[in-house]
């Protein structure tokens, strides 16, 4: 069997990801299938001894990809659905994640952890408001120099960032962090609209009425264009960040778009404004229902949200454009995702992140490139497996032992002959309560700290008010009623708790899966 460039480079990647199995779920009760679990993913047939030959002897013939990852801002697992082709059609043809997560919903730790491969009990990076937090913490304790930009710039790729980095980086008076060959960064959240253009500060401000505007995705599109056309003149495989500032607030639409974009999908799930919160911890309980006007001004805030996206798939689209133009394209792996998700009046909350229920957690992850197979699966992967995924696409040395997995055996059409199960059965959500902006100042956010076991149908979340959390997702996908446990069944997910509550490195592995 004669195998393609692209099919060897993934398959071997499978023969070098190694993983570690375990049976059962650890807790002792039989967890049916979630919403998002209950189709059948694609054959698993394991690749046959003979392949697995061909494979390495063709190793040294592998041509290194090129890889760029697209980070959005609070872009949901809904939001990219119902954006539908508009956003889509960049990773068309390959894999979407049905199950992605990230391990703490808030913007720098999950960027800290897909940088890193590591959970945030582990990084450190908790909250990015405070002095001395986010990107300050990041810096202090050294993981700049040590993190996914460091192992490919070692390992001869040209570097680049565009956009969005890390929340407590300033452009002005920041320096360029190692491991970036070409950087564009910018204030993280922007608000002055400010880039470090490889030590030269400039700012484009979002006035579309003052000379010389430019919409602020524009000209995150060109410098991803300049990047991608020097990086090809260079002759070396090249990585880019591109973080977008899209679907964050303040919610940008360009004039084109104004009159363009939506109506989207009515937004109503069942959890939206939640009539009965009495299951629900005391933080919820004191939630007040929503009132119409607020209601109203949610939907809207999402229509915008929505909206503001179409600016990024248009830029997308040249960014694809130009991988034709230079050749780069069927050797370039293209990965989109978000740093969390996003809550719009579910449960009564009004517009945010910082929780363990669904809407904050999951995210949009998609892929294509050399060898991957078009479709979804319905495997569990997180925004730790990130770094150690790009890392073995591109066949460099982490500098760190991360906490998460490379997801690369599962990109190729039946030849990982890895189930779901045997992937990843569970993780742990992790969400510290901190401070979060408002118009009068930073003030605590509602949520008390908690800590849950996320299972492939189930969520068990411990507060350190001493409050818990059950949901069998397989019948209450929406999170409408919390349950009470109690047992062995307890028992054992408070072993599974404390297990991954503290775990480091393959622990944390094995734990994810035994």
């Amino acid at each position: 069997m004669l195998l393609t460039a692209p099919a060897v480079a993934v398959l071997l990647l499978w023969l070098l990801a190694g993983c570690t199995y375990g049976k059962g779920d650890g807790a002792g009760q039989q967890q049916g299938a979630s919403e998002d679990e209950s189709s059948s993913s694609r054959p698993t047939t394991p690749t046959p001894p003979a392949e697995r030959t061909t494979a390495r002897s063709s190793a040294a013939s592998v041509e290194r990809p090129n890889i760029i990852l697209v980070v959005a801002d609070d872009l949901t697992k809904r939001d990219y659905l119902d954006l539908g082709n508009d956003l889509g059609s960049y990773t068309s043809g390959g894999t979407f994640f049905r199950n992605a997560f990230v391990t703490t919903a808030l913007c720098c730790p999950s960027r800290a952890s897909m940088l890193t491969g590591l959970y945030a009990h582990n990084h450190g990076i908790t909250q990015h408001i405070d002095p001395g937090t986010g990107y300050e913490q990041y810096h202090a304790e050294g993981y700049d120099q040590n993190d996914l930009p460091v192992w490919l710039r070692d390992a001869g790729y040209e570097t680049g960032l565009v956009g969005n980095y890390m929340n407590r980086y300033d452009a002005q008076s920041d320096r360029i962090p190692a491991g970036w060959a070409a950087w564009y960064g910018a204030d993280t959240p922007t608000k002055s609209w400010t880039l470090n253009e490889n030590g030269s500060i400039k700012t484009y401000p979002q006035d579309p009425s003052a000379q010389g505007y430019e919409t602020w995705e524009d000209v995150m599109g060109d410098k991803a264009l300049k990047f991608v056309a020097d990086a090809h003149a260079s002759g070396r495989p090249f990585f880019l960040w591109y973080g977008t500032h899209a679907p964050h607030s303040p919610e940008l639409v360009p004039p084109q778009d104004e009159d363009t974009g939506g109506p989207w999908p009515e937004y109503d799930p069942p959890s939206f404004n939640e009539h009965d919160v009495s299951d629900k911890p005391r933080w919820v309980r004191d939630q007040p229902v929503l009132v119409p006007t607020q209601q109203q001004a949610l939907k809207a805030k999402r229509q915008e949200r929505l909206t503001s996206m179409l600016a990024v798939s248009r830029n997308l689209s040249r960014l694809k454009d130009e991988l034709r133009k230079t050749a780069e394209l069927s050797n370039t792996y293209l990965i989109l995702t978000s740093d969390n998700g996003y809550h719009l009046g579910e449960h009564r909350l009004g517009a945010g992140k910082m929780t363990a229920y669904e809407e904050d957690m999951r995210v949009p992850l998609a892929i294509s490139g050399p060898g991957v197979a078009r479709g979804s699966v319905r495997h569990m992967v997180l925004n730790t497996d990130l770094a150690p995924t790009i890392a073995d696409l591109a066949q460099a040395s982490p500098g760190l032992t991360p906490d998460g997995r490379s997801f690369a055996p599962l990109l190729a059409e039946g030849r990982s002959g890895i189930a779901p199960d045997r992937f990843r059965r569970r993780f742990m959500e992790e969400n510290w309560q901190g401070p979060i902006p408002t118009a009068t100042g930073p003030k605590p956010f509602p949520a008390p700290t908690d800590f849950a076991v996320r299972g492939l149908a189930f969520i068990y979340n411990r507060y350190v008010t001493g409050e818990t959390e059950y949901y069998d997702l397989s019948r209450d996908p929406y999170e409408l009623e919390s349950k009470q446990i109690s047992g062995t069944y307890k028992g054992n997910l408070d072993r599974l708790w404390r297990r991954l509550r503290n775990c480091q490195g393959a622990e944390c592995r094995r734990a994810e899966v035994g």
